[in-house]
């Protein structure tokens, strides 16, 4: 169901083709099925099916838009990395409309799932949220460094109206606890050392990129999220993302 409605949703947004839209909630059923039964020793947590989620929904866009759905189109001369770059937006909503509420709600749903491991501590909500707290404020001082050379703060400023360097900061730091507590709440049972710690991180906070400044960014000024690889590029660095896309 969960999967049925993310795919009706791309349609609507025009990440579908319209001509397809009966087939792509059908297939958006199925592939939600099929991601349940393949993971559902894996996605116990809401963290662990975000992510996991996430990887599926990646491989989707490489089978589809990416990969055989450009062959059916006008366009379909289009070598895969061309194809890949020119639906970079559906990337992104395959990974946040359809994924990411896929993952979390097979991961929070009470299914028979395996039982946690005998030593594994119990959830503690404190925990979760000072030390996750706390691992944002390091990981954000860390990227501020970056961020102050490349004078992002004032961009961050902008969110409130302002282009304060120091306002920016600041709302750098708050926007770094959030994710860092979040990343607590949604992952304190995944973890179970510096390894897995470092993983479920690195794929978290590749997630925030897309839902941060491609899509809450933008939102919040009250304009509509621009999904493009042209923005992809602008506010990450086009190296990166034009070698993601490959």
């Amino acid at each position: 169901m969960i999967g049925a409605l993310g795919a009706l949703v791309l349609a609507r947004l025009g990440l579908a083709p319209a001509r397809w839209t009966v087939n792509a909630i059908f297939l958006g059923g199925i592939f939600g099925g099929c991601f349940a039964l393949l993971t559902r020793s894996r996605a116990i947590t809401p963290g662990a099916g975000l992510l996991w989620a996430s990887a599926f929904s990646f491989l989707l866009w490489l089978a589809g838009p990416a990969g055989v759905l450009p062959r059916f189109t006008p366009h379909g001369s289009m070598g895969m990395l061309d194809a890949a770059r020119a639906h970079f937006s559906e990337l992104v909503g395959y990974l946040l409309i359809f994924g990411a509420p896929l993952g979390l709600a097979l991961g929070a749903l009470p299914v028979a799932k395996p039982s946690p491991e005998s030593n594994a501590q119990p959830f503690s909500l404190a925990r979760a949220l000072v030390a996750g707290g706390l691992a944002g404020i390091v990981g954000g001082w860390a990227f501020g460094q970056w961020m102050e050379k490349a004078h992002f703060f004032p961009l961050i400023a902008g969110l409130v109206g302002s282009s304060s360097p120091g306002l920016g900061k600041t709302l750098h730091f708050v926007f770094a606890v959030i994710i860092g507590a979040t990343f607590g709440l949604l992952f304190q049972r995944d973890v179970r050392g510096y390894g897995s710690s470092l993983g479920w991180g690195l794929a978290y906070g590749i997630f925030w990129w897309f839902l941060g400044p491609l899509t809450l960014k933008p939102l919040l000024q009250g304009h509509a999220p621009d999904w493009s690889l042209a923005q992809g590029q602008k506010l990450f660095g086009s190296q990166w993302v034009t070698s993601f896309t490959a």
